[in-house]
């Protein structure tokens, strides 16, 4: 996967997204289009279920918010990939996930 930086901020009317699975096959597909709409899309939150490396590299060229990781085991490697890049980041298993990803974004 060719994953680029997004360039220019944020449109005020662009849809706003997040990305169950988004290291998935049907992720990754999603992840380009928005890459290929930079201005249409803000990346609310990523999730992945194991592939914090593939996760943080997304939620970097996406400008995500959050990016959350459901195996615990794995989020140490989100964590330090995504430190001081303001991106927030969480685990917590599958159900946390869902609980998380179903409040509204702010």
């Amino acid at each position: 996967m060719n994953v680029r930086a997004v360039a220019g901020a944020r449109a005020s009317n662009a849809r706003r997204v997040t990305i169950l699975g988004s290291t998935g096959s049907v992720g990754q597909s999603t992840v380009d289009l928005l890459l290929r709409n930079p201005d249409a899309f803000e990346v609310e939150a990523l999730t992945a279920n194991r592939n914090p490396d593939r996760l943080a590299e997304q939620a970097l060229a996406l400008r995500a918010r959050f990016a959350a990781i459901a195996d615990p085991t794995h989020y140490p490697a989100l964590r330090d990939a995504l430190a001081g890049t303001g991106i927030e980041v969480g685990s917590g298993g599958r159900h946390w996930l869902r609980r998380r990803c179903a409040q509204p974004a702010g």
